[in-house]
């Protein structure tokens, strides 16, 4: 056999392993792409200007310091950390810029400035203790330590080399954008012809502003996707090997992850599911599990006392197991509040959010660029599955049912946690949380219709889709937070 006859022969395995043009070349331009648009939404974006950045951010420096389960509190009982003086100085200046009300023209250029201006940071006690400062973590405590790995890693070798804040934060950022990145990479070789669908999702701006700030939406969206690749592979062995990790991730990273744990379930036949369920039980049982142990240990706490101050509603009303008890009593409750949510948010504008509506609501990308990067997108979902027509239906019907599951989860999580029961909707949600369910949509479009236009095509949409959403989510940062003009 020649050298040509052997690579003919090689290439329909390389497509049926994924590792074809269908698996490795989105895989690495994902690589590509996210590393590139990534750094420099790193770069672009002010510090702590991640959505709720600020909180995150000590969250994760908690964790460098190995404070896995919050315990330590103020007076008032509210949980965090102590920050090295020094450290907390730039922290402070920066959270005050954030917070402090922006003239007509504000510019973090001259924010940056007047910070290499500033006295001398305060240095090390004599005797030879750092000064710390307690400073809370508002949120983030009840946050499982899986989504923050990468920044905490990034935070503890900071600290143990001395940078300062500035250093820290980026370092941390640039951390968690690699770790992710390389989950979603290997996530898109595994994902066959739904490889350049899943390129478009990931490089969405939400999805691409979550992993390139301190959040947690970075792991929760990367672990979700790899979860998915590996229901559109459903081979024994990455069941057996592969998945049960994954989905613990998955469930750890964010609660409402665990809409996940029903993808396996529904895309076997329900009559074998009893036959299988040593392999079910394997895949659900330590994901459940582990996010049982730790809404346990760590008390479910979302510091609930910021909006009793804010709104000055009992604690109680933001109690999960009182709202549940409250809910049993008024079944029609949740259902009111959803429809005056979707009455004050509209479909169309969450839709927006999960485009990519940045920082808190305040970064908005050039208009045309939603409804382009959205057609983009949704073209790259039409694809032909490998599967034979049972199969593919019953996929569908997990992708839908799960995504459906999922985005019901996030509201009712929020409906449980964040909203008064006097409030006229459900408050708190936002588009960005949904992203995670965008794999599973593009599944189920694929399984149903099973009809492609074309690799180079679909190739092309992908490509542009996330070049699109690339430059849009930088020049939307610089437009907001630089005072550019705009260019789009």
């Amino acid at each position: 056999m020649t050298q040509l006859d052997a690579i003919l022969a090689l290439r329909p395995r390389l497509s049926a392993s994924g590792l074809g043009i269908a698996g490795l070349r989105p895989a690495v331009l994902v690589w590509l792409f996210s590393l590139v648009f990534g750094t420099l939404m790193i770069a672009v974006t002010p510090p702590l200007r991640g959505p709720d950045e600020t909180a995150h951010f000590v969250r994760a420096y908690g964790l460098s310091q190995g404070i896995v389960i919050p315990r330590q509190s103020d007076t008032q009982s509210r949980k965090g950390i102590e920050m090295p003086a020094t450290l907390f100085d730039g922290f402070r200046y920066f959270e005050t810029v954030r917070t402090n009300e922006k003239t007509a023209g504000f510019s973090y250029a001259q924010a940056f400035r007047n910070y290499a201006a500033r006295p001398g940071l305060p240095e090390a006690a004599t005797d030879g203790e750092e000064r710390t400062v307690f400073v809370r973590y508002e949120g983030s405590e009840g946050y499982s330590p899986v989504a923050y790995l990468p920044q905490a890693a990034a935070a503890f070798i900071s600290r143990a080399i001395g940078l300062d804040f500035l250093a820290t934060q980026y370092a941390m950022r640039f951390a968690g954008l690699v770790a992710m990145t390389a989950v979603i990479a290997a996530a898109v070789a595994m994902a066959g012809p739904l490889g350049w669908a899943f390129l478009a999702i990931a490089m969405l701006p939400a999805a691409l502003y979550g992993r390139a700030t301190i959040n947690a939406d970075g792991a929760a969206f990367a672990f979700a996707l790899m979860v998915a690749a590996l229901a559109i592979r459903g081979s024994v062995a990455a069941t057996s090997r592969s998945l049960p990790g994954w989905t613990f991730l998955c469930v750890l990273a964010k609660p409402s992850n665990i809409a996940f744990l029903a993808l396996d379930v529904l895309r076997r036949p329900l009559r074998s599911v009893p036959r299988q369920w040593p392999v079910v039980a394997l895949i659900a049982l330590p994901a459940l599990a582990g996010a049982l142990a730790w809404t346990l240990l760590s008390s479910g706490d979302v510091a609930a006392w910021r909006l009793v101050e804010l709104t000055g509603t009992p604690i109680h009303e933001f109690d999960p197991v009182w709202k549940l008890g409250y809910l049993a009593h008024h079944p029609l409750h949740f259902p009111g509040q959803m429809l005056g949510m979707l009455q004050v948010t509209s479909p169309a504008e969450f839709g927006r959010q999960i485009i990519g509506v940045l920082g808190l609501f305040d970064v908005v990308l050039a208009r045309w660029t939603y409804p382009a990067i959205a057609l983009l997108m949704l073209a790259t979902f039409f694809v032909r599955l490998d599967m034979a027509r049972r199969d593919r239906l019953l996929l569908a019907r997990a992708a839908g049912l799960t995504a459906l599951g999922y985005a019901l989860l996030v509201v009712f999580i929020f409906y449980l946690i964040w909203t008064p029961v006097g409030a006229a909707d459900i408050w708190g949600v936002q588009g960005r949380y949904l992203v995670p369910a965008l794999p599973l949509v593009a599944m189920a479009v694929a399984a149903l219709v099973n009809r492609a236009p074309g690799l180079r095509f679909t190739a092309v949409c992908a490509l542009s889709a996330a070049t699109l959403s690339g430059i849009a989510s930088a020049e939307a940062v610089l437009r907001s937070d630089w005072a550019w003009r705009g260019f789009l």
